[in-house]
């Protein structure tokens, strides 16, 4: 029995899970669609820059500059989400 007393008082004090909301989940899957849609659009500029200059210093440098302006454009966190 001293056992399982044991085990109870493990299990409370383990958060509880709470499920998201519907408007949580749409946050959620918009940021994933958002970060998916980034990445097929850096990866289309790569190809364009190499097709255009080849795999040269000056696409990398467009590449990297891309990628500079692109981390300064970051999605805020939703305080929501946070909690």
């Amino acid at each position: 029995m001293a056992v399982e007393h044991g085990d109870a008082d493990g299990e409370a004090s383990l958060p509880t899970f709470r499920p998201f909301t519907r408007e949580e989940l749409a946050i959620i899957e918009n940021r994933i669609l958002e970060k998916k849609l980034t990445a097929k659009k850096k990866a289309e500029r790569r190809a364009k820059n190499i097709a255009e200059f080849g795999d040269s210093a000056r696409a990398r440098k467009l590449y990297e500059q891309d990628s500079e302006s692109e981390s300064e454009d970051e999605i805020e966190t939703n305080p929501k989400l946070e909690q």
